[in-house]
This record gives C-alpha cells, structure tokens and sequence, in this order.
C-alpha cells in the first residue's frame, strides 16, 4: 500500500480454507473514513473498506470497522467490542467492532468475551487527518443483516479476516443539528 490516497487490503479466508487477498483503493473501490467526533455520538469512527463506490460501498461486498472514544486513544491498540455497539451506543471506553458484509450475509466479531485474535492498531496524525491502521479478526460468526435472518453463506462457517491494513484520510462529519 504505497500509492497515496484512501486504500486498504486484507485476506479473507472462509473455514473451508478457500481464502481470498482483496485490496481496494479509488477509482474502482471504495475507502473512507467518517469520524462523528460529538460525545453523545460515541466520539465514533467509520472505516469502510469496499469493493465499489455504489452506494456509498453498500452495492457490493464491503469490511466495515466501528471505533468508539478516537479521541480517548487516537493512536494505538484497540480491544474488541460488541459489535453493533456504535454511535451513540458506544461505551465509555475506547473499543472496535468489526463486519464483513457480502450480499445480503453479514459477519462480525459477536458479543461474546475479547478474542485475542481480533485486534486493530492505528495511528491518527490530527495534523494532516491520516489515519492508518493494522487489524485481524479471525472466526467472524454470522449475523442477521438486512432483510434476511439466515444468512447464505453460513455453510462455509464462519469468516476470518486477516493481515488487514488500510490509510485513509478522516472526514469530520458535521454535529447532529439540534433540535
């Protein structure tokens, strides 16, 4: 990943052993990183890696990773934490969430106790709003996503994503208008 610009790369590798490099940076995927900076916003960061812009990634296959309290721990290790446990549902301490999502199936790290195995570094420089980052999350489980509650690829089992890395630059989304 030496190309300036927003990119990120993983491997994704399925129990069955099939397993798969994808790397994805502009024009044709899509990468970014949308930081809702507010408290009550759960001080939350959005990194999407995807494979196309449509839709903001969500026409096709796509990694997304929740960070919550970026500016309690703006460089270094992060714990996991329950997944879908963002935005304004953050806790009080710093943590990340990780998803895969592939058609109407989704993937993410659970609810359940911290695996060691899953785990994200990054590095924000405020100055330029860079952040780059390492992560690897093996035996994401399956997850309702959607429309859908069984989802299709669940006979391959569960998804790992490892080797992960990406650079993007951090859009600071404007304050939720008040009411």
């Amino acid at each position: 990943m030496e190309a300036p610009g927003p990119q990120g790369a993983f491997t994704l590798e399925h129990t069955n052993g099939a397993a798969s490099d994808l790397s994805w940076s502009a024009p044709e995927g899509h990468v970014f990183c949308r930081w809702y900076a507010e408290p009550e916003r759960g001080d939350y960061l959005w990194i999407r890696l995807a494979q196309t812009p449509e839709q903001d990634g969500d026409a096709g296959p796509r990694l997304d990773i929740d960070v919550c309290r970026l500016s309690q721990r703006p460089s270094g290790r992060y714990e996991p934490m329950p997944a879908g446990a963002h935005g304004s549902h953050c806790s009080p301490d710093p943590g990340f969430a990780i998803w895969w999502h592939e058609g109407d199936d989704a993937f993410n790290n659970g609810a359940g106790p911290a695996d060691p195995s899953c785990a994200l570094e990054i590095q924000f420089d405020a100055a330029s709003m860079t952040l780059t980052g390492e992560f690897a999350c093996a035996d994401l489980a399956s997850a309702p996503h959607a429309e859908t509650t069984e989802p299709k690829l669940q006979a391959l089992g569960p998804v790992s994503v490892l080797a992960g890395r990406f650079r993007c630059d951090v859009q600071r989304m404007p304050p939720r208008p008040s009411s």
